[in-house]
């Protein structure tokens, strides 16, 4: 992913290279070191097996390669996952995982938006709605009947109380003195220099003022 990877091959090369990145890090419970070069000795039994399968072509477009040949998983098994690379080339897309828990969504979570169909220690039925969910909102195609049935679905009514679009904070606005008629003449006399006006003002004897 954009910030993260996964390394593959022998455990004490491994090991040393994780050792670069102390508490960053951790090891995956897998049975076999997949795309690295400890799985050559299985290579030819698996593609026999392969061999002995029919292959059609996928309904739904794959990228990264022809995955409706054997040649293709004998060398999935054994080289490097270009997931980074695909992740790029879909960039915009939304993206659902599906697999036994949100591992690939963890890995690259900051290259779009990611939707788990599957959480570990999370119902099932729960997180696939979820998903759903966040495809609809992200302005993918549902198809919501075959999730509901053809029958008439109930909608309900969202509460309106967070829709409402009304802000309450305060409102910045220009201020505006209000005008007084007596203010004005006795700012204006102080401008002006004027001792009769502004005494006029004040209330006050002409002599007084200064």
């Amino acid at each position: 992913g954009p910030k993260s990877t996964v390394i593959s091959g022998d455990e004490v090369l491994v090991e040393e290279l994780a050792a670069r990145w102390p508490g960053r890090s951790r090891r995956l419970s897998v049975s076999h070191a997949f795309h690295s070069p400890l799985m050559e000795p299985m290579l030819a039994d698996f593609a026999a097996v392969l061999s002995e399968l029919t292959w059609h072509a996928p309904e739904l477009p794959v990228v990264g390669g022809e995955v409706d040949r054997p040649e293709f998983w004998v060398r999935h098994a054994r080289e490097a996952v270009p997931f980074h690379d695909m992740v790029t080339e879909l960039e915009g897309h939304v993206f659902i995982e599906i697999g036994p828990d949100a591992t690939l969504s963890a890995m690259a979570a900051d290259a779009g938006v990611w939707l788990p169909a599957l959480r570990r220690d999370r119902d099932e039925a729960q997180t696939a709605v979820v998903a759903l969910g966040g495809v609809w909102a992200h302005g993918g195609p549902v198809d919501w009947t075959a999730l509901l049935g053809t029958g008439p679905a109930q909608r309900l009514d969202l509460p309106t109380y967070a829709f409402q679009r009304e802000r309450y904070w305060p409102r910045i606005r220009e201020f505006t003195p209000a005008v007084n008629s007596v203010d004005a003449q006795f700012w204006q006399a102080v401008q002006q220099g004027d001792g009769a006006a502004l005494a006029g003002t004040l209330g006050v004897d002409e002599q007084g003022v200064t």
